[in-house]
């Protein structure tokens, strides 16, 4: 009995430096607030991969603009390259990456 109780703890720990090393490497939950070309999103942050490219591609790109928690009591936004193969929609929970643009979103949940 002793051993599945460690082992339940085991894995609950294992989980929690999982999601530990993801949110060192960048990561963080988000919701998507608009996707369009480059040139349509009208925002300035700091963390706009549109930066990244040259003027015209940034502009005729698809991008997305996903809210994320920066803290528990401040959001920050993200604008990072869509992929064609990419079915994500506005309103969609992603991770994104805050530290690379060229890493593509990933979909949280079903």
């Amino acid at each position: 009995m002793a051993l599945v109780v460690l082992n339940g703890l085991l894995q609950g720990c294992a989980g929690l430096l999982d999601e530990r090393a993801r949110f060192l490497e960048g990561w963080r939950p988000g919701r998507v607030v608009q996707i369009d070309q480059g040139a349509a999103i009208h925002v300035r942050i700091a963390k706009d991969c549109r930066k990244m490219v040259a003027p015209d591609a940034a502009a005729r790109d698809r991008y997305v603009l996903v809210r994320y928690s920066e803290t528990p009591s401040r959001c920050a936004y993200r604008v990072a390259p869509l992929s064609g193969a990419e079915t994500i929609e506005v309103s969609d929970r992603v991770q994104v990456n805050i530290q690379h643009c060229h890493v593509p979103l990933a979909m949280i949940g079903g």
